[in-house]
């Protein structure tokens, strides 16, 4: 392989790289979608789409007041991965809004 096509190669991977994420989800009730295994999810899809799914595999009822945290911080789930800047490997701890000080993310 010469070096142009070398090139053009690792443009068209890093390309691809960029137009998808890797995303784990982490509850109380353990790894979506499983323990060891990534969900691949296009940086245009809404973050809450994941979540959904994990909520019913997981069988989780009433999540309204539960918070997102991803890349050390919580992020918006009505947004899409591009706009909350999660790339690459996400790894997102979805739980209880404990509110008030002292409360810590588990995990």
């Amino acid at each position: 392989m010469d070096i142009v096509a070398a090139a053009l190669d690792a443009e068209v991977e890093e390309a691809a790289r960029e137009k998808f994420v890797a995303v784990s989800v982490l509850t109380e009730r353990g790894l979506f979608p499983n323990d060891w295994d990534f969900r691949r999810v296009g940086v245009d899809e809404v973050v809450d789409t994941i979540l959904k799914e994990t909520a019913k595999k997981q069988e989780l009822l009433n999540t309204a007041d539960w918070i997102v945290h991803a890349h050390g911080r919580q992020v918006d789930p009505s947004i899409t991965y591009q706009a909350a800047d999660l790339h690459g490997v996400v790894e997102i701890r979805w739980h209880k809004d404990h509110g008030g000080g002292g409360a810590r993310e588990f995990g």
